[in-house]
């Protein structure tokens, strides 16, 4: 199994949810993939 590390830039114009929301659906595709996530 491949291991990620995902990482999510935010600006101040995207809000702390919408950033949360965007980082767990990383997470998700990242999983399907077939990785497994090693650190955010």
């Amino acid at each position: 199994m491949e291991k990620a590390i995902l990482v999510h830039l935010a600006t101040n114009k995207i809000e702390k949810r919408d950033a949360e929301e965007s980082m767990q659906e990383l997470k998700g595709l990242a999983r399907t993939a077939g990785a497994q996530v090693a650190g955010e």
